[in-house]
């Protein structure tokens, strides 16, 4: 899985780049499948809203998967800020049905990278939860939130005081099976 867009020239994006560059692009979320055996790459849009840092549950990488979560990039709030890479939304993309569900955090709440957690025994990647830190600009500070991926849009999104004020970013270990 990877994205389109990249820098609207064309070059690759440098690390100091503007605030324009970053509303120019247009990132989608595309599935890219490399058959090593005829040589061929292919590309193909699975939705085209723009979203960053899409994850999948770790066990299936390398495997068919059916769900996929990715921050939703709101330009709207990119502009407004003045500062890029606001995620007032989280999507569950669902590949098998091409359907999504998006859980809207409140105004003022933004998200960054989620992990799918498991529960224990389960093979469903819906028998678990998604995890990631939301900052409240509000309290300048982060709370680690915990939502049913079965029950994505529906609410349900449990902070969980013993994470708050904790690093913005999920690290990638956090795969482990939850009781």
């Amino acid at each position: 899985m990877g994205f389109s867009g990249g820098h609207p020239t064309g070059h690759d994006c440098p690390l100091g780049d503007t605030l324009a560059a970053v509303l120019a692009n247009r990132a989608d979320l595309r599935r890219t499948v490399v058959t090593p055996s005829t040589g061929t790459v292919t590309h193909q849009t699975l939705d085209d809203r723009m979203v960053d840092l899409p994850t999948i549950d770790a066990r299936r990488t390398g495997q068919s998967y059916r769900y996929c979560y990715a921050p939703h990039i709101d330009l709207n709030v990119t502009a407004q800020k003045q500062i890029p890479n606001y995620y007032p939304a989280l999507i569950q993309f669902d590949q098998v049905n091409h359907t999504s569900s998006v859980h809207r955090f409140p105004p003022g709440h933004y998200c960054g990278e989620a992990s799918f957690v498991p529960q224990a025994g389960s093979q469903s990647e819906q028998e678990g939860y998604v995890i990631t830190y939301v900052f409240d600009q509000n309290r300048q500070a982060s709370d680690l939130v915990i939502l049913d991926a079965a029950n994505f849009s529906g609410g349900g999104d449990r902070p969980n005081p013993l994470a708050s004020e904790g690093p913005q970013r999920l690290p990638w270990c956090l795969d482990s099976p939850v009781e």
